[in-house]
């Protein structure tokens, strides 16, 4: 990246397992030592969406989160959705 911040290697790998695989309900990345973003939090699959809050509410440095939630496709099918 131009800035210098690199992104770590259990970073891509549990954003490709949110992605690809549904593996987790959420994960809260951060920068670490402001030169890499990294892993903070990792939500199990059935944990609930208000989990996700009050961690998100607890950490006070500036971080970002990737999301896999339930949606409702056309014709009401269930489907997964990752919302980054």
């Amino acid at each position: 990246m131009a800035s210098g911040v690199t992104v770590s290697d259990d970073c891509k790998r549990t954003y490709e397992e949110i992605k690809k695989d549904k593996k987790h309900r959420y994960v809260i990345f951060y920068i670490k030592d402001e030169r890499q973003i990294d892993v903070e939090v990792v939500g199990a699959r059935d944990e609930e969406y208000d989990k996700r809050e009050e961690r998100a509410n607890a950490v006070t440095d500036c971080t970002t989160s990737s999301i896999c939630t339930n949606a409702k496709a056309p014709q009401n099918l269930p489907r997964n959705r990752n919302c980054s």
